[in-house]
């Protein structure tokens, strides 16, 4: 199974917004990008992580999507949860009901070399 790792960050001195995602399967990097986006949101930009990243993936996989993002797992888990950015979780969904998606929050100490480097990515956009 892949998993797909996002992270979103926001600097006000920029007042841009950035993300960033890495595909690993097996422990291997397949995958790595990043984004930015001025005026975005942070929880605008973790929505853009997961679109961005699974559409990398091909239709059909399994992926175990990861992240520190109590707002995107409990939004992909429970959609009455969801606040803001409709446009944005609608796109989530058409590209998540392509793949076999698992959510999955990860505090941040149990992935904090992924996560610093993710966020660094997000904020150089």
């Amino acid at each position: 199974m892949l998993e797909l790792y996002v992270a979103s960050t926001y600097s006000p001195a920029r007042e841009t917004g950035g993300w960033g995602i890495k595909v690993v399967e097996e422990g291997r990097q397949l995958k790595r990008e990043k984004g930015s986006e001025k005026g975005a949101t942070h929880n605008a930009m973790i929505l853009k992580a997961a679109i961005e990243g699974l559409s990398k993936i091909d239709e059909g996989s399994e992926v175990k999507l990861l992240s520190n993002s109590e707002y995107l797992i409990i939004g992909i888990k429970d959609a009455r949860q969801r606040k803001g950015n409709r446009e944005l979780w609608e796109q989530l969904d058409k590209v998540a009901n392509r793949r076999h998606v698992y959510p999955d929050y990860i505090a941040k100490h149990k992935w904090l070399g992924e996560a610093q480097m993710l966020a660094r990515d997000a904020v150089r956009g």
